[in-house]
């Protein structure tokens, strides 16, 4: 038997028409798993090999799977078969098997022997115009479709600031290093008067509000969304992103409908992963709002982030951890549980000038049991964030609201972030609200009080007075200045605390309506780093006329009660066309 041998050139011709014909054709690599189990929102895979840790995951049923492999000649994809694919993540990597999370559910459910593709990708949030003033999922889905962004001129105006095409945000991404940020230096104006003058806090900062149950603490929250929503014309206006975590239905429906009556839903979104969904959605929620937050903070916009709560969003990551068999610890959470919330509040930041210097800025809340702050999930959240705003229990059922314990709350930002104008004007209350607090307890005791002890008790309470506000009541740092200087230079010790409200209403409303110009001018002062007796007495002078004023004006008031009130109609309604009107315009001038 003989063998023909080949000359080596045709071999290598050969091998060349051979490797030619694979280059032309399009090969494609897909990672496959089989589900072995599934219970709660979480599956169990095998297969899955080169799968990472959070890489984007498409179930498909097993008869879609069989219709597929009939129907093999046509080009359908995974985005033809949406509604018959579940989406999931990888969430757990073991030697022999994957542990996923199926964030969204099919039509035809997921069940064992369902095929797992990956897809090399990162879950992410979809984001468009029309997503504000809407209520989300976490993966980005409008969830309410009531309104017609046309008709509204601030969802217009607001709309015209970003792409019209739909993005995909990613949910985990890296935060940005020191060399990119800047100190927080810029105020965030939350319009709650104990807050800017007291805690004051930045832009970029993230500030924990932690209390009881039932304490005003998505209140307090909701003060802060309000106040952004007055300032949307502002060159740094600020977009507010509200997380529900763990809530009710009813709770974010009724959050909605306040933000609705104020007229604040414009600039905000609302993410919503209540009671009633998956732990996995809850789990995802938190870092679906922050990517939003960083895709405004990237363009060189400010946004604010409230993540409400991260106590229900432990418990989520506990139940997960839990039915993938992980160790627990303390309290049952896994060892990781810290990690969970750091990695989620580094990414607020207030980045360089140098790459946009837009600034991203987290609130986070946090619920306690019966006041305890050294709880596990209290203490780590503390231990990331840059201080804390405690509601106190005693102070909110003796009425004061916002109830906000200023022995225990902190901001460690402090008054670096604060208004020059604002932060000169308090420097003496927080030191006379502790002098006060010292001297009541004692003077429960006796009845017999010298003039200088019962001046800072009537002054204390008088502070005490002024510092309460309605969720909705929020105010311009302009306007509080002015009720501040008056309250601490002694303008209302002759007032007493039972009058106290009505005063305060009557001198907002003078100075708004009538001496706006006042307020203009304490605007632009605001940000003036120079100081000098100039100042004070020019902002003294004001005072003091507007006091006179308003005293005039209160007589008129009695005496013509019935025509004052017909006028304050009038000019309410006359405000409201004006604003009306000023959205018009600003709409008109975006369009031109």
């Amino acid at each position: 038997m003989t063998i023909n041998k080949l000359h080596p050139i045709f071999i290598q011709g050969f091998l060349d028409s051979i490797i030619d014909d694979v280059q032309d054709k399009e090969v494609s690599q897909i990672t496959v798993g089989l589900i072995t189990s599934y219970k709660d929102c979480v599956a169990t895979v095998v297969g899955l090999d080169n799968a990472m840790s959070g890489e984007l995951v498409y179930v498909v049923s097993q008869d879609t799977q069989e219709t597929q492999n009939e129907t093999n000649d046509n080009t359908e994809t995974f985005k033809d078969l949406a509604t018959e694919i579940s989406i999931g993540m990888v969430f757990n990597l073991q030697e022999d098997q994957v542990g996923i999370l199926i964030l969204e559910v099919s039509t035809k459910g997921v069940k064992e022997g369902d095929i797992v593709y990956g897809t090399d990708m990162l879950p992410s949030v979809k984001f468009s115009p029309n997503t504000f003033g809407k209520i989300i999922n976490p993966l980005g889905d409008i969830l309410d479709e009531e309104g017609n962004e046309l008709e509204n001129p601030k969802l217009a105006f607001v709309a015209n600031l970003f792409e019209s095409d739909d993005q995909a945000v990613p949910i985990e991404v890296k935060a940005p290093g020191v060399i990119l940020r800047q100190p927080v230096n810029e105020a965030l104006h939350t319009g709650v008067t104990i807050i800017d003058s007291l805690i004051p806090i930045g832009r970029g900062q993230r500030e924990l509000i932690i209390g009881d149950k039932k304490t005003g603490k998505t209140s307090l929250a909701l003060s802060f969304m309000i106040q952004q929503a007055k300032l949307l014309y502002r060159a740094d206006r600020v977009f507010c992103i509200y997380v529900a975590v763990g809530q009710k239905q009813s709770s974010v429906k009724e959050l909605v409908k306040r933000l609705k009556e104020t007229n604040s839903l414009e600039n905000s979104i609302v993410i919503s992963a209540t009671a009633a969904q998956s732990a996995a959605l809850q789990y995802i929620a938190p870092y679906a709002g922050v990517a939003l937050g960083e895709y405004f903070r990237d363009r060189g916009f400010h946004a604010l982030v409230i993540f409400d709560d991260l106590t229900k969003h432990a418990n989520a990551y506990r139940e997960l951890s839990l039915n993938l068999r992980r160790p627990p610890g303390r309290e049952a959470y896994p060892g990781d549980v810290f990690y969970l919330h750091s990695r989620l509040l580094e990414r607020c930041a207030k980045l360089s000038d140098s790459i946009g210097g837009g600034s991203l800025t987290g609130i986070p809340i946090v619920e306690t049991q019966a006041g305890d702050v050294s709880a596990y999930i209290p203490t780590n959240v503390i231990s990331i964030t840059d201080g804390q705003i405690v509601l106190s229990n005693e102070l909110f059922a003796n009425g004061v609201r916002p109830a906000v314990d200023l022995g225990l709350s902190v901001s460690r930002v402090g008054s670096a972030a604060q208004p020059p104008l604002l932060k000169y004007v308090v420097s003496t209350l927080k030191l006379e609200l502790a002098q006060y607090r010292d001297i009541v307890g004692f003077t429960k005791l006796s009845t017999d009080l010298d003039p200088e002890t019962k001046r800072l008790l009537h002054r204390g309470k008088v502070y005490e007075k002024m510092l309460i506000q309605r969720p909705t009541q929020t105010l311009n740092v302009a306007e509080q200045v002015i009720l501040l200087y008056a309250a601490i230079s002694g303008y209302f010790d002759e007032i007493s605390v039972d009058d106290y409200s009505s005063e305060e209403l009557y001198l907002l409303s003078y100075i708004n309506y009538v001496r706006y110009q006042y307020l203009n001018g304490i605007e632009e002062d605001i940000d003036k780093e120079d100081y000098n007796i100039e100042v004070d007495f020019s902002l003294l002078l004001i005072i003091e006329k507007l006091m006179d004023e308003t005293e005039e004006a209160l007589e008129i008031y009695k005496a013509h009660e019935k025509r004052v009130l017909f006028l304050d109609s009038l000019l309410v309604g006359i405000n409201r066309f004006l604003v009306n009107a000023l959205d018009f315009r600003e709409l008109y001038k975006s369009l031109l």
